[in-house]
């Protein structure tokens, strides 16, 4: 490590937490990226007296995921398609402003100042339909499971001088499951945004609604031990995936997130 980011990483570590939240990662360099991450990290283990890295977390809950399908043969297959991964903890610097439900509005738009992430809670009644006994918990914190999926989505940019416009269909979401009494099935789904290539403001989400119910019910069932069919991948093309720009790959949520 050079003499200059042995400095950075000190600055870091004396850094207030609120002030190391809010830098922008995709201003720094990628060795000063990673220190960034790893300060966020540490800081994160500390709250919740473990010595477990984030990486090991994942690795871990990675064996935790296989035990679980080698009890249930029948879903073993779909666990291991790389759309879930087992008990993993999201970075507490990367949850949006609101912990609430973010995007809940009537129609599939965000609308008003634009948020890291959204919990669509609107959509809930059509995945009931899907999937019995399951509630909604819009709650990211205190979950038993969860599952990483891409969703498909149009964005415009909230800078009105900028009005850019784009299209993904790798719309990092993490789902999150809750075990509740009785045979039901809590869940919500933390759905990422995305930011603008030219000005990089955050953008205004239009969510492909069907995709969300039909990843989303699918995740459910699997956790509850259903037959499901394997997915139909036939997604069109859109622009290559912009890690800067994704709100998912900077929280190490994203399927196509590399570790910085």
């Amino acid at each position: 490590m050079s003499d200059a980011d042995k400095k950075f990483r000190e600055q870091l570590a004396k850094m207030d937490r609120s002030v190391l939240n809010s830098l922008r990662i995709q201003d720094y360099p990628q060795t000063q990226r990673r220190l960034i991450n790893d300060e966020r990290v540490r800081r994160k283990e500390d709250e919740s007296n473990t010595s477990v890295t984030a990486l090991a977390t994942l690795l871990g809950t990675l064996a935790v995921q296989t035990n679980e399908t080698t009890r249930n043969n029948s879903v073993r297959q779909h666990q291991s398609n790389g759309s879930g991964i087992g008990n993993f903890r999201l970075p507490s610097a990367y949850h949006s402003r609101s912990s609430t439900n973010a995007g809940g509005g009537s129609s599939r738009k965000t609308e008003n100042e634009p948020e890291c992430w959204y919990l669509f809670e609107d959509y809930h009644d059509r995945v009931s339909e899907e999937v019995d006994n399951v509630v909604f918990i819009a709650n990211t914190e205190s979950y038993d499971r969860a599952g990483r999926t891409n969703l498909t989505g149009r964005f415009k940019c909230s800078n009105q001088t900028c009005g850019k416009g784009w299209s993904s269909n790798i719309v990092a979401t993490v789902i999150l499951g809750f075990d509740r009494g009785g045979g039901k099935l809590g869940y919500c789904a933390q759905v990422y945004n995305q930011r603008c290539k030219r000005c990089e403001e955050l953008g205004i989400m239009d969510l492909d609604e069907d995709i969300y119910i039909e990843r989303v019910a699918r995740r459910l069932k699997i956790w509850r031990g259903e037959f499901v069919p394997d997915r139909r991948e036939g997604r069109k093309d859109t622009p290559p995936h912009e890690e800067d720009l994704c709100e998912g790959c900077k929280a190490g949520i994203c399927q196509r997130a590399r570790f910085y």
